[in-house]
C-alpha cells in the first residue's frame, strides 16, 4: 500500500502537482515491473523498504533454516564451527570491500547474510542467560560504543582509499558485533529495570516498531 501510493502520490512530497504525480508513462510501468521481478524496491523515495523483500525470502526458506537451527541446537561443536567459519568468511569479504561474496540489500546478495545473521541471533538468545552472568549491561555498552568508534575509525581510512561506505553496512563483521553488543546490552538492560510499569510500556512500544520502521 505505502509503494502503491508514493508510485501515485510521491512528487507531491517534492514540489510536483497532483497531475505530475499522478501521470506515469509505459516506460514507468515498464521500470517498476522490471524492479519487482529483480527483487527489489520499485518506486522511488522508499529504498528503506529493502529490508521487507529481505524479509519475505528469509520467510520462504525459514523451513530450511529451522532443519539447520535444529541440527546446531543438538550439535554444540557444529554450533562453535557455524559460528567461526561464517564469521572468518564475512572478514574476508571485509578486507576485500565486499569484493568476494558481494552482499547487498537486494535478493540472494541480501538473503544469504541476513539468513546467517539470523542464526547468530538465535544462538545469542539461546545462551543469554549464561551470557547475562558473565557480563553486565555496562560490558556490553562499552563494547557497542568501542566497536562504533573503531568501525567509524576503519571507515574513515577507507574513505581515504577508497569511495565505499561499506563498513557502515549490516552485513560486515564490524556490523555483526556492533548488533549483538547492542542486542545483549537490551536484555540485560531490561531484565534489570526494576520498574514492571516501564518493561510494560517498552513491551508495548516494541511491538509497534517494525510499523514505524515501514512508515
Amino acid at each position: 500500500m505505502i509503494s502503491i501510493f508514493m508510485f501515485y502520490f510521491g512528487q507531491l512530497f517534492t514540489g510536483g502537482t497532483l497531475l505530475e504525480s499522478m501521470t506515469h508513462s509505459k516506460g514507468d510501468y515498464y521500470a517498476v515491473l522490471r524492479r519487482l521481478i529483480l527483487w527489489t524496491n520499485p518506486v522511488e523515495h522508499l529504498d528503506h523498504l529493502w529490508y521487507l523483500y529481505v524479509y519475505l525470502l528469509i520467510q520462504l526458506i525459514l523451513p530450511v533454516l529451522n532443519v539447520f537451527v535444529g541440527y546446531l541446537d543438538d550439535h554444540a561443536k557444529a554450533e562453535k564451527w557455524f559460528c567461526v567459519i561464517t564469521l572468518v568468511l564475512f572478514a574476508v569479504n571485509d578486507v576485500c570491500v565486499n569484493g568476494t561474496f558481494a552482499f547487498s540489500h537486494h535478493t540472494i546478495n541480501a538473503a544469504v547474510p541476513a539468513s546467517i545473521e539470523m542464526i547468530y541471533g538465535h544462538i545469542i538468545y539461546k545462551h543469554r542467560k549464561q551470557l547475562r552472568f558473565k557480563f553486565s549491561s555496562f560490558f556490553w555498552a562499552l563494547s557497542f560504543s568501542f566497536f562504533m568508534i573503531l568501525r567509524w575509525y576503519f571507515q574513515m581510512v577507507l574513505y581515504s582509499h577508497f569511495a565505499s561506505d561499506y563498513l557502515l553496512f549490516w552485513y560486515t563483521v564490524p556490523g555483526v558485533i556492533c548488533t549483538s553488543s547492542l542486542m545483549l546490552f537490551v536484555y540485560h538492560a531490561f531484565n534489570e529495570l526494576a520498574d514492571n510499569h516501564i518493561k510494560k510500556v517498552l513491551c508495548r512500544v516494541g511491538k509497534y516498531t517494525f510499523y514505524i520502521y515501514l512508515i
